[in-house]
């Protein structure tokens, strides 16, 4: 089983009633350093631009609070045996997390993948922008924006080159006679 990870996503349920969800985290487990990883988004804007009565406080709350418990865990690895973490992270989740029930907050879709790398936080990067991906274009926009040059800066040097090599003798106007035509079909 070291050669597995398993992940449960924490979803936001905003209402039960209208069955909306948007994934606002991620628990990793890496069993081959016996360590848990919580995956969140750089910002809450997607959730108070899809739902403007967010409660950013409460749930700000709880994400600090998810934060310092997989610190305590990280600390006292002991915890990941009595749940068999190397089996499933519910039981662990439910308990030393949070309660699965109807609330706006839930652990869900626990899964369990290969360890593909022994970089862990290569697959901690992929699963990031795989389950955020408005994190991830916010990355590669930023990157972009940095090498970004005008369209002038990559046109006129071409251009310049390529005016320089244009020799005046090869340069061919139209007669009077291929304008008339060219008018006439126009």
């Amino acid at each position: 089983m070291k050669n597995k990870y398993s992940y449960c996503l924490l979803k936001y349920h905003h209402s039960q009633t209208l069955g909306e969800i948007l994934n606002l985290g991620l628990i990793v487990y890496f069993p081959v350093v016996n360590q848990l990883k919580l995956l969140l988004p750089k910002n809450l804007t997607r959730f108070k631009v899809a739902y403007p009565s967010f409660p950013e406080r409460t749930i700000t709350a709880y994400l600090e609070y998810f934060t310092s418990r997989v610190k305590e865990l990280n600390q006292n690895s002991d915890v990941f045996y009595r749940y068999n973490t190397r089996i499933s992270l519910e039981g662990l989740m439910n308990n030393e997390f949070l309660a699965s029930d109807s609330s706006m907050l839930q652990f869900d879709d626990y899964k369990t993948s290969i360890l593909y790398s022994d970089n862990l936080d290569y697959i901690l990067t992929i699963l990031s922008s795989t389950y955020f991906p408005s994190d991830a274009v916010e990355k590669i926009s930023v990157s972009y924006n940095k090498n970004k040059k005008s369209k002038e800066e990559w046109i006129k040097p071409d251009l310049k080159n390529k005016i320089a090599r244009i020799d005046i003798n090869e340069v061919f106007l139209p007669s009077q006679d291929e304008l008339s035509f060219l008018n006439e079909l126009l």
